[in-house]
């Protein structure tokens, strides 16, 4: 923003004060933190002061108080400090979640105190790409939608990828040293499975793996990439090194976890995890992110990794364990896809659904919404309005991951786009295979494009 830098300096300029950068980007406890280290080399280029000192920033998860409103460390900044200004471009940068709700909705006692501040201490930014800033006050400003005028998105590349038991080589030399007989660990267990009868125990990776892996990933041209089967942010780093946010991975202890890979300079709001999906204790929860929250633009995604075991057929056989779980997995998905409709925000779900669903998409989805015989007719029911749903491999010709990859007839990887983010954009879809295998599964990508359906 014009000015800011200026702004920043000649705060410092006075020995009677300081500055403190006080931002939700996710630094889980470790040290040193990635999230952190970049922030600071990119204040240091732009010519922030302060931009040297770890101790002037405060990021989300550093301290057990790091709550997403900054409560917490607001107050630990005021312990040693008086503020007299905050400055932001969401309400929760000056208020408790709780009371930034109140104000959205109006509330006279906390409409008239934040009045009071605002324009005097507190001092709101109006992004014109994300912040929280017009949808908190929008309540109590008449007509302020009028006069926004935000573009629209150009275009949003979304990917998916599953990277097949994806640790840090000390996590899977810790992790390998004692497997878990009796099938896959539950999830809150963090520990590897022992190999079936005649099978083969999951084998690590060496740095050339990673290399290749991470070669791949330079070839992704999306804005962000829903993961499958990465152990957490340290793991992820691995192989997506530079320019992007690894975050709004799931809280599970078992090391398979669904999370994220943003693009830097893409704005983002982790929602915490979608855990109903797990209807048994050992599978896994969904990921749940808005791109440009508090803006006309904003998109919902949801990673998801479903039951495997069920890749084909109808999800009523009885014959089949796996498909009566994935059979429970697919009406709660639907409550969330319902639910975003309802919301009336432009959204996607992403991953691995271990089905095929251009294959599953010809049964219909039966009586019970409770218990379907199909997933994707019953993800595509139309109901309510805006339900209507595109896979992005309808139509496609298979592409194998690698040289003598046999699944690429019956790929379960997809993107389900909702018709109101699709609209009247056209779909370029490509596939990053590889030249041998490192995964059994590779990174599937979707180009939503204006004028071009």
């Amino acid at each position: 923003m014009p000015g800011a830098v200026e702004f920043a300096n000649a705060v410092m300029a006075s020995p009677r004060t300081t500055i403190f950068y006080v931002s939700n980007r996710s630094c889980p406890g470790a040290a040193p933190c990635p999230a952190k280290t970049a922030t600071m080399e990119n204040m240091r280029a732009l010519g922030f002061p302060r931009a040297d000192d770890p101790s002037a920033f405060r990021f989300k998860g550093e301290r057990p108080d790091s709550r997403g409103d900054k409560v917490g460390r607001r107050t630990e900044i005021g312990s040693q400090y008086r503020i007299v200004m905050l400055v932001g471009d969401d309400m929760r940068d000056f208020l408790p979640s709780e009371d930034a709700d109140l104000l959205a909705k109006g509330d006279p006692a906390v409409t008239e105190g934040a009045l009071r501040l605002i324009g005097r201490r507190w001092f709101v930014l109006p992004n014109a790409m994300y912040g929280s800033w017009a949808e908190r006050l929008g309540a109590n400003v008449p007509d302020l939608g009028s006069h926004l005028q935000t573009p629209a998105l150009p275009s949003l590349a979304l990917a998916t990828w599953n990277l097949e038991w994806l640790m840090t080589p000390a996590a899977y030399a810790e992790l390998s040293a004692h497997c878990r007989a009796g099938g896959n660990p539950p999830s809150n267990v963090r520990a590897l499975p022992c190999p079936a009868p005649q099978g083969k125990p999951i084998a690590g990776r060496t740095q050339a793996d990673f290399d290749a892996l991470a070669e791949a990933a330079g070839k992704l041209q999306a804005d962000v990439v829903a993961l499958q089967e990465v152990d957490g942010p340290d793991a992820a780093r691995l192989v997506f090194r530079k320019g992007w946010a690894l975050d709004c991975f799931t809280d599970r202890a078992h090391p398979q976890k669904v999370g994220f890979a943003i693009r830097n300079g893409t704005p983002y709001r982790c929602n915490g995890d979608y855990t109903v999906l797990d209807v048994d204790g050992a599978l896994r929860a969904g990921a749940d992110v808005t791109l440009y929250p508090g803006t006309p633009q904003a998109v919902r995604l949801l990673a998801v990794h479903l039951k495997s075991g069920c890749t084909k057929g109808p999800l009523d056989s009885s014959k089949n364990p796996s498909c009566a779980a994935l059979r429970k997995q697919v009406p709660v998905l639907e409550r969330w896809i319902d639910a975003r409709a309802t919301d009336g925000v432009p959204y996607a779900v992403l991953g691995d659904f271990n089905r095929w669903l251009d294959e599953d998409a010809k049964y219909g989805a039966g009586p019970d919404e409770k218990a379907p015989t199909s997933m994707f007719q019953a993800l595509d029911n139309g109901q309510p309005g805006g339900t209507r749903l595109v896979r992005v491999t309808s139509g496609q010709a298979p592409v194998k991951c690698w040289p003598d990859d046999p699944y690429a007839n019956a790929p379960i990887d997809n993107i389900l786009l909702s018709n109101r983010l699709l609209g009247d954009q056209g779909i370029e879809v490509a596939r990053i295979a590889y030249d041998r295998k490192l995964s059994d599964h590779c990174p599937l990508q979707a180009r939503l494009i204006l004028g071009r359906k």
